[in-house]
């Protein structure tokens, strides 16, 4: 994200992959004590530098960052609830729209795994047309797009539709309101996308004394 704060209006490719070397050297030498892990991630960032710094050249040509790495909310009285998000990134393009990109080391969901399972930038887009982000207010969003940092490097965007984000909406209320009714039970493991998949809260469900074609056995706590 320094890299990207920091970029001149007019940079040669050249200086800008030195820059981001540097940037990252500096970085990585703050925050990772191990210098054969810092040799590493240098190593596999030298590998992708002249992919990312071409194709951030291009993004820079769209549109500018205005929103990086800050939280921002989003209230939802009727629900009594609050939407939280820290984008990686939004820029403002020139025809005022914005466009909101989140970095990736792993691979990107497809459009299909958004839809079911991954909805993050979707709820992002919600909130920058609600205005939820105070540098830009209500701002309609262009697209979202996962910038792939290994592999391929292939970004994977996702143009934005109002049927889209209202189909977004509706499942996010009728998701919040659902939790709210007492009977309704907090499923561990829930809408996994495959089996194998670790999850976060693995170790507090006890998953391995059990498995998920197990029959569930509700009880009441609290």
């Amino acid at each position: 994200h320094d890299f990207v704060r920091n970029r001149p209006k007019a940079e040669p490719a050249g200086a800008a992959r030195a820059r981001l070397l540097d940037t990252a050297a500096t970085i990585l030498a703050q925050e990772i004590p191990w210098p054969s892990a810092r040799r590493l991630w240098l190593a596999r960032l030298a590998q992708i530098a002249d992919r990312f710094v071409g194709a951030e050249e291009r993004r820079a040509g769209r549109g500018v960052p205005v929103v990086m790495e800050t939280q921002h909310r989003l209230p939802i009285p009727e629900l009594g609830f609050t939407l939280t998000a820290k984008p990686d990134r939004i820029d403002e393009l020139e025809d005022g729209r914005v466009h909101i990109y989140d970095y990736k080391s792993g691979k990107p969901p497809s459009e299909p795994q958004q839809a079911a399972f991954d909805k993050q930038l979707l709820l992002e887009a919600l909130m920058a047309e609600r205005g939820a982000f105070p540098a830009l207010g209500p701002r309609e969003v262009e697209g979202v797009t996962y910038i792939h940092l290994g592999g391929d490097g292939a970004d994977k965007p996702t143009a934005i539709t109002p049927e889209l984000l209202e189909e977004t909406w509706d499942g996010l209320i009728k998701l919040i309101r659902a939790y709210r009714n007492r009977d309704k039970g907090y499923i561990a493991r829930r809408a996994v996308f495959e089996s194998r998949f670790e999850g976060d809260f693995d170790h507090l469900a006890r998953y391995g004394e059990w498995e998920m074609g197990d029959p569930s056995l509700p009880e009441d706590v609290g």
